[in-house]
């Protein structure tokens, strides 16, 4: 049976070309703004999700009294905070800050700089940037040691096997290589090229050690089952950090991404608010394209009124005359699917462009196939939902009416004088 409907879908898609090539270009035109929406939002809502630790993962912040009674909140924390957490919280199990540089790297005739961190011991205990080579625990134990990134390694040496290897840094420095660290994904708002430990910047930034200069990321790690609230409460005005009339907070790492507008205080809103705006427009302009086919389809409905009529007389059931309008309206919609998806990758350079994305349909993702053919399933049935309730509900019924009305006298004429042509009033 749904081999046959979708075999009258097809028949009476070729027989109304001009009615099928707009109904399935305006479904793809809203599947492609749909399916580049998706994949930015999808970006956005996975940013910092890929860390282990990222229920118990919390960066600090600063609400700063500076200027009147309503604070200013940042993310820049003094250098001695971290100490002090670690000293005084016994719910915190590790804290790391960073500070983001760039510096000359010199190996032989390559030369180029490179953006980097220097960072505390426990920064990749925090977060889950593996290792290629060295152990994590003791590669950042020395000022004078480096992490570079798999890409800089191949940049400078060709090869990844680079553990123990000089690399120059500033024209003043000899560095030794003691880990390599997996490329850092795009969906990470840390990014770097290379690793030091902050020990080698504080020998050179005596500032960094006071409490006055809040320029510092800063993030801990939770014990599990910790009461938020009261840790909260605790690190308010941790150390002398009254003094320069500001309170620290912690804010879940893995919503300080979507939700780093903050309002007296308090989180008002932020990336999230693009999210949910471009979501909407999406699924509007999809609406529209279904609302165009329904506009179509309904347009339609009285040249197909005979069609139908007939079927019914004949004694199609309901079902199946829901199965033929439907399977049409899927199968418009599968086939606008196909060009969006071609349609999505040759317009996808330049949305990445223009949104400074690095945005790509993953083939191999079944969320992705689940997620497009859910889309299409749902656009089929939101487009072919009205036309179908259209036809049934009025034009059809009146239809049937009529045919029946007409089956009925040409019956009886045939039964009465034999004269087929009489069956002519059946079909004109």
């Amino acid at each position: 049976m749904l081999q046959n409907y979708f075999k009258i879908a097809w028949r009476n898609l070729i027989r109304y070309k001009g009615f099928t090539a707009i109904n399935i270009i305006g479904l793809t035109l809203g599947l492609v703004f749909a399916l580049l929406i998706g994949l930015w939002v999808q970006d956005e809502l996975n940013m910092n999700q890929f860390h282990s630790n990222i229920d118990r993962l919390y960066q600090v912040k600063a609400n700063l009294f500076w200027s009147g009674n309503e604070p200013s909140t940042g993310t820049g924390i003094p250098g001695p905070v971290e100490q002090t957490l670690e000293a005084e919280i016994p719910e915190i199990e590790a804290v790391a800050k960073y500070s983001d540089r760039e510096s000359l790297f010199t190996v032989e005739e390559t030369a180029a700089k490179e953006a980097g961190l220097y960072v505390s011991p426990d920064f990749l205990q925090l977060f889950t940037f593996p290792l290629l080579a060295g152990n994590k625990n003791a590669v950042l134990n020395s000022p004078d040691a480096i992490v570079i990134s798999e890409t800089m390694a191949r940049k400078y040496f060709g090869t990844t096997d680079v553990i123990g290897k000089i690399i120059e840094v500033n024209k003043n420095e000899s560095l030794q290589i003691s880990g390599v660290v997996k490329d850092i994904p795009n969906n990470s708002r840390i990014q770097f090229q290379w690793l030091r430990s902050f020990e080698a910047f504080e020998k050179e930034n005596d500032w960094s050690k006071t409490w006055g200069n809040f320029s510092f990321a800063t993030f801990v790690l939770l014990r599990p089952n910790t009461n938020l609230a009261a840790v909260q409460q605790k690190i308010k005005t941790i150390g002398n950090i009254k003094d320069h009339r500001a309170e620290i907070f912690l804010q879940s790492f893995s919503e300080a991404y979507l939700y780093s507008k903050f309002e007296n205080g308090k989180v008002a809103g932020g990336r999230i608010e693009y999210v949910r705006l471009f979501s909407a427009i999406a699924l509007f302009v999809l609406l529209l394209a279904c609302i165009n086919f329904m506009n179509l389809a309904t347009a339609r409905a009285a040249q197909r009124a005979r069609e139908i009529g007939i079927r019914k007389v004949v004694g199609a059931k309901r079902s199946s005359l829901i199965g033929q309008f439907l399977g049409e309206a899927m199968l418009i919609s599968l086939f606008a699917l196909l060009l969006a998806i071609a349609t999505a990758n040759l317009v996808l350079p330049g949305f990445n462009h223009l949104f400074e994305k690095q945005l790509s349909i993953d083939y191999n993702n079944p969320v992705f196939w689940t997620g497009a053919l859910g889309l299409t399933l749902i656009t089929g049935l939101l487009a072919g939902s009205y036309p179908l309730y259209f036809c049934q509900d009025s034009a059809l019924l009146r239809c049937s009416k009529a045919m029946c009305l007409k089956w009925q006298m040409a019956r009886r004429s045939y039964e009465k004088d034999w004269s087929f042509f009489n069956l002519y009033y059946l079909f004109f």
